[in-house]
């Protein structure tokens, strides 16, 4: 079940309280319900849509009547970013898996599986699915390891060239660390991907651990990024009732360079009434995915 968020973000950067990083409530967020303008003709020729998704220890656990229900949501989207795809070769067998599933709803897919990420923490492998009608790789896909003493997962970026507008997009895939060790200095590290890529259009897709309106979002924001959700949770709790209150903590996002970008919809991919119970339904993820429709400006 898709759930569309249509707001727009408006934020004024000297009415923020700057923050300590230690996850307080910033200070003069605003939030409007607003009525987004769709594309023009010319734009949404060159818009596309990307769900970000972590989907939970990806690999042996899953059925393959949960991956059906993966590929069931993955293929009405052109990129779909994957978090915590596990590190042993199952994990690559399952994305193949998955995209051999989507070979077989309609479309052409490509994709690429990051090495694992090298930590003394938990480590990862992320993937990145693509349309090949809408979008060629441009380039190889690579971990950014500037700041890898920071990063507990180091995100993986890749460039991928969309085939109307012939404009590369530098998507980074993100799962920042547990939600109880601090992920502020690793949010700092991403505002400085504009610096550090100043050619590119970057888009982060990712499971940030940091509920929406935290200060620690503040370097983000300060460098230009919007994200494309501003409320809903993302996050399953552990059992309960389809019919109740299901969900927990809303944590997963999509941040855009606003001045790179514009979108018209946004929104998370609610898989649960598909399930008789709550627990059944985390055998898919513990996590909602979460889009955004988008195009460069």
């Amino acid at each position: 079940m898709r759930h569309l968020t249509l707001y727009l973000f408006l934020f004024f950067l000297p009415l923020f309280s700057c923050g300590n990083g230690t996850g307080n409530p910033i200070s003069s967020e605003s939030f409007y319900d607003f009525e987004l303008e769709q594309p023009s003709p010319s734009k949404k020729e060159a818009s596309f849509s990307v769900i970000s998704w972590n989907v939970k220890k990806f690999g042996a656990s899953k059925s393959e009547a949960e991956i059906e229900v993966i590929a069931d949501i993955a293929k009405e989207y052109d990129v779909v970013a994957l978090q915590e795809i596990v590190t042993s070769p199952i994990g690559r067998k399952k994305v193949a898996q998955l995209v051999d599933e989507l070979n077989r709803k309609g479309a052409s897919w490509d994709y690429i599986i990051s090495d694992k990420t090298p930590t003394a923490h938990k480590t990862e492998c992320y993937a990145i699915l693509w349309k090949s009608s809408i979008f060629s790789r441009y380039g190889n896909g690579f971990l950014w390891d500037t700041y890898s003493t920071v990063f507990h997962r180091i995100p993986f970026l890749l460039r991928l060239k969309h085939k109307k507008t012939n404009e590369p997009i530098l998507f980074v895939n993100y799962h920042s660390r547990k939600w109880n060790d601090n992920p502020g200095p690793e949010i700092e590290k991403l505002s400085m991907l504009p610096a550090t890529f100043p050619d590119d259009h970057i888009i982060i897709c990712g499971d940030f651990n940091v509920e929406y309106g935290d200060d620690r979002y503040v370097p983000l924001l300060k460098n230009k990024f919007s994200p494309l959700l501003f409320d809903g949770k993302t996050t399953l709790k552990k059992k309960g009732s389809v019919s109740g209150d299901y969900m927990s903590r809303a944590i997963d996002n999509i941040f855009m360079e606003k001045e790179e970008f514009d979108f018209s919809a946004s929104g998370t991919e609610d898989f649960v009434p598909r399930f008789s119970s709550v627990a059944e339904a985390n055998g898919v993820s513990d996590h909602l995915g979460v889009w955004g429709v988008v195009w460069v400006e």
